[in-house]
Parts: structure tokens; sequence; C-alpha cells
């Protein structure tokens, strides 16, 4: 993301092949090691039991879980089956997002994200889903979980930000934006990392991963 290369690169990607060839338990792991690998340009070995396994578990699942299950197998790529986007949208409500028993802006995020990955026409309602978004917005314009939670943490900027881009809404002309940059900028941490709360909290890779995206995506650097 800052135009760097990491250093150890050959010795972390032995290294992810070697998790990726052992037994395969836990999605995110799943998700995460398939993704460094495709970033590197490496084939993914991912067996078809294991791809069974996914495609078995849909129904039964949260948005995250589809979502992350979703871009491993196109990784991979297997024809993903349109019962998908059934699984998906049967977690729309009537405000326009996307939750099990009320919609939140995670959840949203994940909807669109897995929509966006099968086929973008498949996302309907755009303005009530972005009155949601907005509406989750605090009266400081950050985006928080639900329009009555509070405070914002960066998964739900970070969510935002995304569902904006999806979207194609505008972000160099968002009347927030310097609200939202401020905002994030004072999670830094004197370590240089990134927390995850504006009032307390240590830096994580994943803080500073969601922290930098959202910088990028809106042109502080």
């Amino acid at each position: 993301m800052v135009d760097d290369e990491p250093q150890n690169k050959e010795n972390t990607i032995k290294w992810i092949e070697n998790l990726q060839e052992g037994r395969q338990y836990g999605t995110r792991g799943i998700f995460y090691r398939v993704n460094i690998l495709d970033s590197f340009k490496r084939n993914p070995n991912f067996p078809q039991k294991y791809i069974n396994k996914f495609l078995e578990r849909y129904r039964t699942s949260n948005l995250e879980i589809i979502y992350l299950m979703t871009n491993v197998l196109r990784i991979v790529g297997i024809e993903l089956p349109k019962y998908i986007i059934e699984c998906v949208l049967a977690f729309q409500n009537e405000d326009g997002g996307f939750g099990r028993y009320r919609s939140d802006i995670m959840s949203t995020y994940y909807a669109l994200e897995t929509l966006n990955l099968i086929n973008p026409d498949l996302i309907t309602s755009q303005d009530k889903i972005m009155d949601f978004a907005a509406n989750c917005q605090t009266d400081e314009g950050i985006f928080a979980y639900t329009p009555l939670s509070y405070p914002p943490y960066i998964e739900s900027i970070y969510a935002g930000i995304r569902i904006y881009e999806i979207l194609a809404y505008p972000l160099d002309h968002w009347s927030n934006r310097d609200e939202v940059l401020n905002f994030v900028l004072k999670l830094q941490n004197a370590d240089g990392g990134f927390r995850r709360s504006y009032f307390i909290g240590i830096s994580e890779l994943e803080y500073v991963y969601r922290a930098l995206y959202i910088l990028k995506s809106l042109h502080y650097f």
C-alpha cells in the first residue's frame, strides 16, 4: 500500500505455502493465506474437499464468512453457485442495510463486497443503502456500527469508506472527508501503529491496515 517491499518476502511466502499444504481449517486463516499467496502471484493449493465444505456452509453462515468464502473460491477459480446471491440478499432489510436481525454497517459492507465480487449489477436499492450508511454517521460525520451506536471504531469507518467506494460515491468531494481524516489520525499511537478506538488501545496490524487504507482512499497520502 505504501509502495514498499516487505522484508524477508521469500521466507514469508515459503512459510505461508507450508501452512497451506497442511490441514486447512478456520475460514479467516484460509482467507488470509490464499490472499497473501495470490498477491505474490503464487498458486494457492486448495483441495476439493475444502471447496466442498465451503459450498455446504453458505446457507448457515453469516455475511462475513460468506464474503471470506466467496473471495477464496473466486481466487482459486471455482465457479460461484447462484445460491450465494440468495444467501446474501436474504439479509437485506427495509432500511437498505444488511444484517440478521437489524442492519449494521459491517454486515452491509460484507454483503456489498460479496455481491461486487460476483457481479456489481446485483447491488440494487443503492440510494437506500447509501441512506443507511449515511445514517450510521455520528454528529461528527464518522461511521459507527449502527445509526444509534457510539463510539466509532476503525473497522466501522473502514466499512463505511468501502461501501461508498463500491457504490462509486465521489469521496474527493465528500463533506465529511476532513472530519474522518482527523479522527483516524488521532488513532495513531506513539509506536507508529494505530489502535481501534479513539479512547484507548494498543497498535495492531489489522488496525494499521484499515487506517492506512482509509487515509489513502481519502488522498491523505
